[in-house]
């Protein structure tokens, strides 16, 4: 099952006040599709099977979302909290692609209706290969979405069995094939370091991967979260664990092959081919801008304030009758807001503004030590990581801070 939500303030029925709300930050909008068809070995979001939903149907799940929509700008409104229209819309789950597009259309009606939706709006969603065909790509272009992420986390099917991934590789590439028919930019999904995947089977997967031109890859280092089944798996000795020095000579290959094949970084995880094939949706989080997250387990974050959703679908679904399904919040500090900053910040090849530096009081010394170990380059003003750096991103933080 998916891992606890994190302990917060009591939630009040209405938001707290936002204090140092930015006018000029842009909105983000993320809506959780909570199902799925099976359970990965892997997976710690907040997913469920029809089991596992008992009462709650996905067939009428976009009306809870629609109703959290509204009562959500309404409750802003209210309390004269001025959104703003979306930049980007994000569906993500689960497996968003098991809502009909006529459930798609009604959500992004009701986002449309109630905040706005910007005309140059990024709007993404989440596919699992084996639940499209074209048509119904044809039918999310017509819609306006203009980009979808498509899982594929490996090409090697021993892998794919380690990871609980029940989709066949050759529908991969039939729904990029059918994506880029329908006009939409296509992101890849993969997953690196699952027990048993040899160093040349991923040199395999990234070039199956690459071979099909994607305008843009995700590929994430697998962490094996505690109360999963593989992690399950892995202390029952059933399957090793991922090896570290393996996973550097991976992401060291990850940076080559994409290199070669006109995809640069631009994020630890994330080549795109350019400017205009960034995700504008995860630019948004990190570099802090402003995100409301409907569903549940969604998280948001406004001004000073983070707040999340009831979890579970049915409880989640409950609570509309009530008002707003927020189950808790925090309020962020300057200190961890600035913190938080640099975690976001350091990932990206833009890297680190010297201004936020100077307000975290992070010494010369500090930042010249990182520089001789090879951690950090200085461009155009600002510290970025290096290739070696980015294999240590989050040990880079700590020596700053500490």
């Amino acid at each position: 099952m998916p891992g606890p939500l994190p302990i917060g303030l009591s939630w009040e029925g209405s938001f707290p006040k936002f204090r140092n709300f930015d006018p000029n930050k842009s909105w983000h909008a993320y809506v959780h599709v909570p199902f799925c068809e099976v359970r990965c070995g892997y997976c710690d979001f907040n997913t469920y099977t029809a089991e596992e939903v008992q009462g709650v149907k996905r067939s009428e799940f976009d009306q809870s979302l629609t109703e959290e929509i509204q009562l959500a700008a309404e409750s802003l409104k209210s309390q004269e909290i001025t959104s703003k229209s979306f930049q980007t819309v994000f569906f993500g789950g689960g497996t968003p692609s098991l809502f009909s597009p006529a459930q798609i259309s009604r959500v992004l009606a009701g986002l449309g209706k109630n905040f706005g939706i910007k005309d140059d709006a990024e709007l993404t969603m989440e596919l699992n290969p084996d639940t499209v065909d074209e048509d119904y790509l044809q039918q999310l272009a017509e819609l306006g979405i203009n980009r979808v992420s498509i899982g594929a986390q490996s090409f090697d099917p021993e892998v794919l069995k380690v990871l609980d991934r029940t989709h066949k590789p050759e529908n991969v590439e039939l729904a990029v094939d059918w994506a880029k028919k329908a006009g939409l930019q296509v992101s890849l999904d993969l997953i690196y370091g699952a027990p048993g995947e040899s160093l040349e089977s991923w040199r395999k997967s990234l070039h199956r991967a690459l071979s099909m031109n994607p305008d843009h890859l995700s590929a994430y280092a697998l962490i094996v979260e505690q109360g999963t089944k593989l992690a399950r798996q892995i202390s029952k000795g059933v399957y090793p664990e991922p090896d570290d020095d393996l996973m550097a000579d991976k992401y060291a290959l990850l940076e080559e092959m994409t290199s070669q094949s006109g995809l640069n970084w631009y994020e630890l995880s994330n080549f795109s081919r350019g400017e205009g094939t960034k995700s504008v949706h995860n630019s948004g989080y990190w570099k802090s801008n402003y995100w409301y997250g409907f569903g549940p387990g969604s998280h948001s974050f406004i001004g000073d304030v983070r707040f999340w959703n009831r979890k579970h679908p049915a409880a989640y679904s409950d609570s509309l009758a009530k008002g707003l399904p927020i189950q808790a919040y925090e309020l962020i500090d300057e200190q961890d807001h600035l913190q938080e900053r640099l975690l976001l910040e350091i990932r990206m090849s833009d890297g680190i503004d010297p201004d936020l530096i100077q307000k975290l009081s992070i010494s010369d010394q500090a930042l010249e030590e990182q520089i001789k170990f090879g951690y950090f380059k200085e461009l155009d003003g600002n510290f970025v990581l290096t290739l070696k750096g980015r294999q240590m991103a989050d040990r880079v933080v700590l020596n700053l801070l500490n």
